[in-house]
């Protein structure tokens, strides 16, 4: 594959936790059960931190579409909502694997928890 490719594109990805079962995201669709958008990066520079803040910001807001689709206002939804934001954000910094990028997702999600 293209390093360009590969390197523009983060398949962001869920896990719908309380119902059980796997939700992968992909461009605005669905296929098979699968969800997904695509997140491209390929024009920011990821060695600088604005670069990073931004593919980070890319992502929370791919994750925050994909994981709305099904849910309502009720209790037991906000749980399922929250557990499929947080695994899709995971998810999307893991197969990026950029360390910068990790340390942002690392803080932001410390500094969340307290």
């Amino acid at each position: 594959m293209n390093a360009i490719i590969a390197r523009s594109i983060v398949a962001i990805s869920f896990a719908a936790a309380l119902i059980g079962y796997s939700v992968p995201t992909h461009a605005g669709g669905s296929v098979g059960g699968v969800r997904s958008v695509t997140v491209r990066y390929a024009e920011l520079d990821l060695s600088k931190p604005q670069g990073v803040e931004a593919l980070y910001l890319r992502i929370r807001g791919a994750a925050k579409r994909v994981c709305t689709a099904d849910y309502s206002t009720a209790i037991r939804d906000q749980v399922s909502w929250r557990n499929c934001y947080q695994d899709a954000i995971e998810r999307a910094v893991r197969q990026v694997n950029v360390p910068t990028l990790t340390a942002l997702h690392r803080a932001r999600t410390s500094s969340a928890l307290g």
